[in-house]
């Protein structure tokens, strides 16, 4: 998986820091891990009458945030009624649960008013994650290398220090 860094201006990331706030997941996510899966998010425009996400699809791995426009969220149901449930606007996410749980879509998604919209690919925060926690290990596998009393201590036991280690941010 390719990570690419697209430009945002400040204002967008601050929409789409909105939009992640009180998702679970970004939740236990460090600054510096939510400000680089900002930084792969790809720029989708469409104009109005557009379906984004389609209720059962379950090849459509992407996640929304609402920068501009208007969708509106519809549910059919068992009998072959659609309903309108919802409307969501800048700041708002969308396909969230599709994108956690590899499941069908819960919803259809449609535009209602031309809409700037980023994406989130699931394979790229999946990508993302992986990395930071590799990153993240290896600094703490450093840090304890470089505890004088550890380093009397075996390999294994050292590894139990690493593993047991949490970063905590102060500010």
């Amino acid at each position: 998986v390719e990570i690419q860094d697209i430009p945002k201006s400040r204002s967008t990331r601050n929409v789409i820091h909105k939009a992640f706030k009180g998702c679970i997941l970004f939740d236990d996510m460090d600054n510096e891990t939510v400000e680089q899966l900002i930084d792969t998010m790809e720029m989708r425009t469409e104009p109005s009458g557009v379906e984004v996400v389609t209720q059962g699809d379950t090849d459509s791995p992407d996640m929304f945030v609402i920068e501009r426009g208007q969708v509106a969220v519809f549910i059919t149901d068992k009998e072959g009624q659609t309903r309108r449930v919802n409307e969501q606007g800048p700041g708002t996410r969308f396909g969230d649960l599709a994108f956690m749980y590899y499941c069908a879509r819960s919803s259809t998604v449609k535009v209602e008013q031309a809409a700037t919209m980023w994406v989130l690919q699931r394979k790229v925060y999946n990508r993302v994650n992986v990395l930071h926690a590799e990153q993240v290990q290896r600094r703490k596998e450093e840090l304890v290398a470089n505890v004088p009393v550890f380093k009397m201590l075996d390999a294994a036991h050292r590894q139990t220090i690493v593993e047991a280690l949490i970063p905590v941010t102060f500010q």
